[in-house]
Protein backbone atom coordinates (compact mmCIF):
# COMPACT_ATOMS: atom_id res chain seq x y z
CA UNK A 1 0.00 0.00 0.00
CA UNK A 2 2.86 2.46 0.69
CA UNK A 3 4.30 1.60 -2.50
CA UNK A 4 1.23 2.37 -4.52
CA UNK A 5 0.73 5.72 -2.44
CA UNK A 6 4.57 6.53 -3.70
CA UNK A 7 3.56 5.48 -7.25
CA UNK A 8 0.16 8.04 -7.58
CA UNK A 9 1.98 11.06 -5.80
CA UNK A 10 4.71 10.59 -8.41
CA UNK A 11 2.44 10.24 -11.41
CA UNK A 12 0.45 13.33 -10.07
CA UNK A 13 3.27 15.34 -9.68
CA UNK A 14 4.54 14.40 -13.17
CA UNK A 15 0.85 15.06 -14.50
CA UNK A 16 0.75 18.45 -12.97
CA UNK A 17 4.28 20.19 -13.43
CA UNK A 18 5.68 18.23 -16.14
CA UNK A 19 8.38 17.24 -14.35
CA UNK A 20 11.00 15.56 -14.57
CA UNK A 21 10.79 15.60 -17.64
CA UNK A 22 12.43 11.76 -18.18
CA UNK A 23 9.40 10.56 -16.28
CA UNK A 24 6.85 12.73 -17.90
CA UNK A 25 8.16 11.21 -21.19
CA UNK A 26 7.30 7.56 -19.87
CA UNK A 27 3.70 8.01 -19.56
CA UNK A 28 1.30 9.39 -21.91
CA UNK A 29 -3.06 10.58 -21.27
CA UNK A 30 -5.34 8.54 -23.40
CA UNK A 31 -7.61 10.59 -26.30
CA UNK A 32 -10.18 9.44 -27.14
CA UNK A 33 -11.43 9.26 -30.80
CA UNK A 34 -14.87 11.19 -30.19
CA UNK A 35 -15.85 14.39 -27.70
CA UNK A 36 -17.19 12.06 -24.77
CA UNK A 37 -17.46 13.35 -21.16
CA UNK A 38 -15.27 11.10 -20.11
CA UNK A 39 -12.17 12.55 -22.68
CA UNK A 40 -11.34 14.50 -19.62
CA UNK A 41 -10.86 12.43 -16.93
CA UNK A 42 -7.51 11.98 -17.43
CA UNK A 43 -6.72 8.34 -18.11
CA UNK A 44 -3.21 6.98 -19.05
CA UNK A 45 -2.69 4.48 -21.33
CA UNK A 46 -1.58 1.41 -20.25
CA UNK A 47 1.23 -0.09 -22.13
CA UNK A 48 2.20 -3.97 -22.09
CA UNK A 49 5.17 -5.13 -20.90
CA UNK A 50 7.24 -7.72 -22.32
CA UNK A 51 8.62 -8.92 -19.11
CA UNK A 52 8.07 -9.75 -15.58
CA UNK A 53 10.49 -7.25 -15.03
CA UNK A 54 9.53 -4.47 -17.31
CA UNK A 55 6.16 -4.49 -16.02
CA UNK A 56 7.49 -3.65 -12.29
CA UNK A 57 8.96 -0.06 -14.22
CA UNK A 58 7.35 3.68 -13.81
CA UNK A 59 6.10 3.09 -17.37
CA UNK A 60 3.61 0.45 -16.54
CA UNK A 61 3.15 0.71 -12.74
CA UNK A 62 1.90 4.29 -13.21
CA UNK A 63 -1.04 3.80 -15.37
CA UNK A 64 -2.53 0.88 -13.29
CA UNK A 65 -1.89 3.19 -10.30
CA UNK A 66 -3.47 5.96 -11.57
CA UNK A 67 -6.75 4.46 -13.46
Amino acid sequence: ARIIFKIAVLTFKTLLLKFPTYLYDLISRHEHTRSLRSSSTGFLNITIAGSHLAGRGFRHAAPYVWN
